[in-house]
């Protein structure tokens, strides 16, 4: 299960886009810096808040740790972007999100493009931040 966060094709990224445009060669290392070190965390962060909680016991009964509260999405930053999916330990999240396997019965639960969607509007206002500081500080 994955979902990639893309600056292009955002409603309000028509004002980050002017902006691009004023600092040409520098807009992309701020874009992809504050991209890869702050947004990826917190859409992952994000979408760990999503994440459905199973009440089912390890089979030996011994604690289980769920996904929610473990090491079960990882990012990839990608240009102008990023990528969150699931780890390998984890990859039975594919089941709720399209509602198969077990999950069958139950409708899809999209947490993915859930989590990402609540941090678009801040990730977009604090890029247009950085790029406004730093065409401050080169002219």
């Amino acid at each position: 299960m994955k979902a990639v966060f893309k600056l292009e094709g955002l409603d309000n990224y028509i004002k980050l886009e002017q902006q691009i445009k004023k600092l040409p060669n520098v807009a992309e290392n701020v874009i992809n810096d504050y991209m890869h070190n702050t947004a990826m965390p917190k859409a992952i962060s994000s979408i760990k808040e999503e994440l459905p909680v199973s009440n089912r016991k390890h089979s030996k009964g011994l604690p289980k740790t769920k996904a929610k509260y473990g090491d079960s999405i990882k990012g990839t930053g990608n240009n102008l972007g990023f990528m969150v999916m699931s780890t390998r330990k984890y990859q039975y999240l594919t089941f709720p999100a399209l509602g198969v396997g077990t999950s069958r019965k139950d409708k899809p639960n999209d947490f993915m493009n859930r989590g990402l969607n609540k941090i678009v509007s801040k990730t977009i206002m604090d890029l247009e931040e950085k790029l406004s500081k730093k065409m401050e500080e080169i002219l």
